[in-house]
């Protein structure tokens, strides 16, 4: 291979040194658990009952339709089902939606047992009960308050954002708890 200034071949790099820049030191946080409060439940209750509820609210407003529509219920067991839905209206999607986040949130904590919603995480203990808890710290670089935060769609993760200067973050191992 010809050395032109842009490529380096493997006969000119024996027996030579490559210089690389150290790598910056990991600075371990000194974070705190501000809050605690327990949540009577387990993750698996939380999908059991946001599965029902999901279900059965959409039932009952899928049969309030269907007889406001039509008049009639094919079936005598989904009156109960119309009768409590009907009340309700359009604002029946509500239980709908909160018995689907209440799934999903069961369903993510089952499998990470750690999840942020906000500046607050929920995390599961060792006894598989659930605690809502608010974290901070003190930033390394400039002794303001670090806020935890969830990542983003391209870095999911959970980091710790300086309140004064965004720029200093760490990423945060929930496991080290």
């Amino acid at each position: 291979m010809i050395n032109n200034g842009n490529c380096i071949s493997a006969r000119d790099l024996i027996g030579n040194t490559i210089s690389v820049a150290p790598q910056l030191q990991v600075q371990p946080l000194d974070v705190r658990r501000t809050w605690s409060v327990n949540v009577p439940g387990r993750p698996s209750t939380f999908s059991f009952v946001g599965a029902v509820s999901f279900c059965l609210t959409g039932i009952g407003t899928a049969a309030s339709l269907y007889s406001m529509l039509f008049g009639t219920l094919p079936n005598a067991a989904l009156s109960w089902l119309a009768s409590a839905a009907g009340p309700l209206g359009a604002w029946a999607i509500a239980p709908m939606v909160l018995g689907l986040l209440l799934f999903l949130t069961g369903i993510q904590l089952m499998r990470a047992r750690f999840l942020t919603l906000g500046p607050v995480a929920l995390e599961v203990d060792d006894d598989n009960l659930i605690s809502i808890s608010r974290f901070t710290a003190p930033c390394p670089r400039c002794n303001a308050r670090l806020h935890m935060t969830g990542g983003s769609e391209h870095d999911p993760g959970v980091f710790f954002i300086c309140s004064r200067n965004r720029d200093h973050a760490w990423r945060f191992d929930y496991t080290t708890l």
